[in-house]
């Protein structure tokens, strides 16, 4: 009994080293898009979210203000998250 016991420790060592090296092999690919906050230059605090290519340049828009109704450039705060 002790030895089918030990056997199965082995056989359990060796299955977590290949987990483990399969791991290594399948790296997590970068995402295409991110997810960014414009917020106003006007300096209300409107923002809002919009998906660009994660290669692009920060964006800059001209976009509608609800809170002086009329359309202000917005300028990129932060990244939200990869998508």
């Amino acid at each position: 009994m002790q030895l089918q016991h030990n056997l199965g420790k082995r056989s359990s060592l060796s299955l977590g080293q290949g987990l483990q090296s399969l791991n290594q092999l399948a790296k997590k690919t970068k995402s295409k898009y991110i997810l960014v906050r414009m917020l106003s230059e006007a300096g209300t605090g409107c923002s809002f979210n919009v998906k660009r290519l994660r290669l692009q340049d920060k964006l800059v828009m001209l976009s509608y203000d609800r809170f002086v109704k009329q359309k202000v450039l917005f300028k990129e705060q932060k990244k939200i998250c990869s998508v």
